[in-house]
């Protein structure tokens, strides 16, 4: 019977069924999906999924059309985007439209004029229409490999949980000496005081070197762990595991210790600056529990320099010094320096014999 009513027609009929679906009792709503099914020739689980889909309002007065005409041609806009896109390290859309207001006037100085209706366009371009555009760009390889044990360096990930500020240092290795001296380090770059530390389990952190360190000071620093077994206690370091670390510095194992302080030098410089200073973050705002499905909520996309700045904690000295390091930067020329590193680091990554 499905097959003999119009298009129109379905469009009309699914409509009621959705209203009529979302303020029906259990009984109800099986009666109503048996209809579903017969009239469509739907699945079960299909029919479920279009009478859960969320009621089309009715209009009164002629047919609006909704949306926007297509008016974003990748021929034009992908030679600007894609620079900026594998310069970022592939970013998701919400994150790359939040960072083309910066990122442009970056590409213009450091490659060449964009035409006024091209930055236009990708300025108005949404997160998904930026999506659609740099998809034929995405790259499913992944590069594994190499053996772990106890004698090769080790990389030690912080990111702070107000800003998403992150810094990373390598370890010669996992030795509670070592360790200190790079938390130590890691401490003396951050942008603000260190009110807190959650760490992980193991013996580098829960020693009595650091927490003699932390806790000794005029105002001691709140030293936490992970529950045991739980390692999604530090999601916010997990996620950064692969694009902070991994994405950079590969799978293999690096065991000279004479390429430490050149993985350090990087992390500080070029690799820290475009991670903090022009790659946005997405922060989650809350999490809603509806009809036995969690819907989370992001705030607006904004890089970890932009929330130092704005977080009251900082004093007025700091911020002046972090916008006159901004003020230098350039990305693109940031982006070159992170591949020229990393080539010096790839060529002493192992120990000659």
């Amino acid at each position: 019977m499905h097959s003999d009513m119009s298009k129109k027609t379905k469009q009309e009929v699914m409509v009621r069924l959705r209203r009529f679906y979302a303020k029906a009792g259990p009984d109800y709503k099986r009666q109503l999906l048996d209809q579903a099914i017969g009239l469509f020739g739907y699945h079960r689980k299909a029919a479920i999924r279009a009478l859960r889909a969320k009621p089309i309002p009715r209009q009164s007065g002629p047919a609006v059309t909704l949306g926007r005409p297509r008016e974003y041609s990748s021929e034009r806009l992908l030679p600007v985007l894609k620079p900026i896109w594998f310069a970022a390290l592939q970013p998701c859309g919400h994150r790359l439209h939040a960072l083309l207001p910066e990122w442009l006037p970056a590409y213009e100085a450091d490659h060449h004029r964009i035409d006024a209706d091209v930055r236009t366009a990708l300025l108005a371009a949404s997160a998904r229409t930026l999506d659609r555009l740099v998809s034929p760009l995405r790259s499913k390889a992944a590069c594994r490999g190499g053996t772990l044990d106890d004698r090769h360096l080790w990389m030690l990930d912080a990111v702070d949980i107000r800003t998403d500020w992150t810094e990373q240092r390598a370890l010669e290795n996992r030795g509670q000496y070592c360790t200190l001296a790079q938390i130590q380090d890691l401490e003396a770059s951050l942008p603000f005081a260190l009110r807190g530390l959650d760490s992980d389990n193991g013996g580098e952190f829960l020693n009595h070197h650091l927490v003699q360190y932390l806790h000794q000071r005029k105002k001691p620093v709140l030293f936490t762990r992970a529950r045991p077994y739980h390692k999604n206690d530090n999601a916010h370091v997990e996620q950064r595991n692969w694009t902070h670390v991994r994405q950079h510095f590969g799978y293999e194992r690096y065991d000279n210790p004479a390429v430490a302080p050149l993985i350090n030098a990087l992390c500080k410089g070029a690799l820290g600056r475009l991670l903090n200073h022009f790659l946005p973050t997405q922060k989650l705002v809350e999490k809603r529990h509806q009809n036995q499905r969690i819907t989370r909520i992001y705030g607006p996309a904004q890089t970890p320099y932009s929330r130092v700045l704005s977080a009251g904690e900082v004093g007025a000295g700091k911020k002046t010094e972090l916008k006159a390091l901004h003020a230098q930067l350039n990305p693109f020329q940031l982006r070159r320096d992170i591949e020229r590193q990393k080539k010096e680091i790839n060529q002493h990554r192992l120990l000659s014999a």
